[in-house]
């Protein structure tokens, strides 16, 4: 391949291809990388701190207003992550900021200022940064009070749940952003803390936020999870599996850097497809495995030792055959009272997991409907007590008879004593 420049090669890949010699799946790639070449290139001679930027449509930074535009200066620039592509424009932050406050703060990627710029030739870059002097002048002399009025979603009640669902939305969907903690006050002057959802999130995005992972720790929640799984992999033709937690985030960890699965110290779950048992896995790691591999309950419930799969994709793993699927509720009963283990639920799946909650929690309460009433039909009525005044034996009668008689008699001060029957 001859010698180019970097730019020269840029002009050779867009113009004339078929120099390089390259197959179309090669040349679709090197297109990708000349293109983001080239846009780098053009916004890397344009971006800068105090670099003021006219003409920005306030619709294109999210914004309500869709007619106004406004004047910004770029007051921060965040570069990449050290493990993230400095090439990539989308891992680039941009912090523009209205000098007069008219709109106030913005913060958008390489890649968004890119297109806005793109799609709007009348944007334009100061040549130079603006001088400390200019700056002064513009943010502080310049300046006026004002009042913007925007709407905002603020997810309240569990904050952590809330960022949490944020956060894995954010890395399933395009356009969420990012949630921020915040503190508010309302109408009334009342404060409330909240999770601040970015400018571009609306409310029809809340669906998303629902499709989220899940933690199933109940047996009877897991063993109807399965039975769905087991339906909808029937659909597409997949093989059943489910992982614990733990498991779940050690897999995709490694994934997400390129490396073969391994289960750390969970367990993962699936049915064979060709003899349609089910099966367990765990890590052939001793010091991840050890607890499952001493576990002669576990043990007793599996058609023989743990073993290696013949699969080269499964390397990391152990796995034994329950020895019949009817024994797989006392499996998923010892995993999570025992190894103390939780399943994971996949986001695809959590409307599934809403429903069954709400249907579950229903079937209790009707359950417990029915205990109340038939206690309060089978408990026995209590005899009544007897009245201590109707109570009168004998020698009662005969005391207050033989006192009856000694007051008529009318004796004199010293009577004699009145000998009351069985005392003497």
């Amino acid at each position: 391949m001859p010698s180019f420049s970097s730019i020269a090669l840029r002009e050779t890949v867009m113009k004339k291809p078929g120099v390089l010699n390259l197959t179309d799946d090669a040349l679709d790639i090197v297109r990708g990388v000349a293109k983001r070449h080239q846009v780098m290139t053009a916004m890397r001679d344009s971006v800068g701190l105090g670099v003021k930027v006219s003409g920005i449509s306030l619709a294109d930074l999210g914004f309500e207003d869709e007619e106004a535009k406004a004047d910004f200066v770029i007051t921060g620039i965040k570069p990449p992550r050290p493990l993230d592509n400095p090439a990539a424009a989308s891992n680039w932050a941009i912090t523009l900021m209205s000098a007069d406050g008219s709109a106030g703060m913005a913060k958008i990627s390489l890649s968004q200022l890119t297109t806005i710029c793109q799609e709007n030739p009348t944007v334009r870059f100061s040549d130079e940064p603006m001088t400390m002097g200019a700056l002064r002048k513009e943010f502080n002399d310049d300046r006026k009070g004002y009042t913007t009025e925007r709407e905002r979603i603020v997810l309240m009640g569990n904050l952590f749940a809330a960022a949490e669902a944020a956060k894995n939305a954010s890395e399933e969907y395009e356009g969420i952003g990012k949630a921020n903690p915040v503190v508010f006050t309302d109408e009334g002057g009342v404060k409330h803390r909240g999770m601040l959802m970015g400018a571009w999130f609306e409310v029809n995005d809340l669906e998303k936020l629902k499709s989220v992972d899940f933690t199933v720790s109940k047996q009877d929640v897991a063993l109807a999870y399965i039975d769905y799984v087991v339906a909808e992999a029937a659909k597409e033709d997949r093989t059943p599996e489910i992982f614990s937690t733990n498991a779940w985030y050690t897999v995709q960890g490694r994934r997400s850097n390129g490396k073969s699965d391994q289960l750390g110290s969970g367990v993962k779950l699936f049915r064979d497809t060709d003899t349609r048992q089910w099966k367990i896995q765990v890590s052939v790691m001793k010091k991840d495995n050890r607890e499952y591999l001493k576990d002669g309950v576990l043990a007793n419930m599996l058609d023989g030792d743990f073993e290696k799969p013949g699969n080269p994709i499964d390397r990391n793993m152990m796995e034994a055959t329950i020895k019949s699927n009817a024994d797989l509720p006392e499996v998923v009963s010892r995993l999570l009272q025992h190894h103390r283990i939780n399943f994971h639920g996949k986001a695809a799946d959590s409307q599934w997991y809403r429903d069954h909650l709400r249907e579950r929690g229903l079937a209790l309460e009707e359950r417990e409907r029915e205990l109340e009433a038939s206690i309060s039909k089978e408990k026995p009525t209590a005899p009544a007590l007897p009245d201590p005044a109707d109570e009168v034996t004998q020698e009662d009668s005969e005391m207050r008879q033989a006192l009856n008689n000694a007051a008529m008699e009318g004796q004199a001060a010293s009577p004699s004593p009145i000998k009351f029957p069985g005392f003497g």
